[in-house]
């Protein structure tokens, strides 16, 4: 059974994703003439309100602000195994630099790469990766080295 605490937490959370983008909102939240919420995001590319139908107001929903600015917001990457949480603020700066962030294939990006790789992956899944499909090249990625073998 969750806490009391976890409940209330997760139930806030929910109310904070974005029906379009499906992403937590963070302030600037705008609301339509009903008072359903859409992130700022979304907003600018619809012409109304996505669970209604009705017009957008032109003000912010202050109160749904001051809570998205109270809660702590997983990172996106929980579902690839970080647990870190953040204040809406500070969540953008973890992600960037996330040990769980998906990762394009470096190996594309080199010039001895001739065949496109739509492998995605995270930090720890980068050098088994690149020795299993592309052991044919020289890659250099942070600490791993991958050499053409003799």
């Amino acid at each position: 059974m969750q806490s009391q605490s976890t409940y209330l937490e997760q139930s806030l959370l929910s109310e904070l994703e974005c029906p379009v983008c499906m992403e937590y909102m963070r302030p600037p939240v705008r609301m339509c003439v009903n008072g359903h919420n859409i992130c700022n995001i979304c907003r600018p590319n619809l012409p109304h309100c996505p669970t209604c139908r009705k017009r957008f107001l032109s003000t912010r929903n202050v109160a749904v602000e001051k809570l998205a600015r109270e809660v702590k917001y997983p990172c996106t990457y929980s579902q690839f195994g970080c647990k870190e949480v953040f204040a809406h603020d500070k969540l953008g700066e973890h992600q960037v630099k996330c040990r769980y962030a998906q990762l394009k294939d470096p190996a594309t990006e080199h010039p001895l790469c001739t065949q496109p790789c739509d492998w995605t992956g995270n930090h720890n899944e980068v050098k088994n990766h690149l020795m299993e499909s592309h052991l044919e090249m020289c890659i250099d990625y942070g600490e791993v080295r991958v050499e053409k073998p003799l």
